[in-house]
């Protein structure tokens, strides 16, 4: 990854910032300079393949800190975020077997060649695993209710509950693929 430097003051106008206000720069391998107002995101310290891997994490991380939690809505929403990660993640495996496959045949029992298996593997699985999640809305009015009685209070909080664990259980399964290069 690139090294990402701070400037506080500009010298001179670049292409984030005008003159005298803060910066960050960093170059990342084989490409020119760049420039931000805010500190940068893992995937444009890096190139190639490896940045739109963490591209998708960030996306379906950014989205699902967004997420409107409305009963109504939030398992749409979730399912939304759930299915986008998985087609960008099988779509990322298959450019990394593709990858692979164009490797000359006496190169293709080497080690950046298990490598980009190993990533397409694990792309394909944290696919799977997002498109396997349970995320139907189980939280029964019925069993926070008592004498014909509905405790709205402890209702809410389960249904609060449940939103979370499956924002978290997502968020686990994108956070899962290991990035080996």
């Amino acid at each position: 990854m690139a090294r990402v430097y701070f400037v506080k003051k500009a010298m001179k106008d670049n292409p984030a910032v005008k003159k005298g206000e803060p910066y960050y720069h960093w170059t990342p391998y084989r490409s020119s300079t760049r420039y931000s107002a805010k500190p940068p995101r893992p995937s444009q310290l890096c190139s190639g393949k490896k940045s739109e891997v963490m591209a998708a994490q960030e996306t379906a991380g950014d989205a699902l800190n967004e997420i409107n939690f409305d009963k109504d809505t939030v398992v749409d929403d979730l399912t939304t975020i759930a299915q986008e990660c998985a087609d960008s993640f099988r779509e990322l495996g298959e450019q990394y077997r593709e990858s692979k496959e164009n490797i000359p045949e006496n190169l293709q029992e080497g080690e950046m060649a298990q490598n980009m298996e190993q990533m397409a593997d694990s792309l394909e699985e944290a696919a799977s695993n997002l498109e396997s999640l349970d995320l139907e809305f189980n939280v029964e009015k019925e069993d926070y209710t008592e004498d014909g009685k509905l405790d709205q209070e402890a209702y809410d909080e389960a249904c609060n509950n449940w939103m979370y664990e499956k924002r978290d259980d997502i968020q686990a399964e994108v956070d899962s693929v290991e990035i080996l290069f």
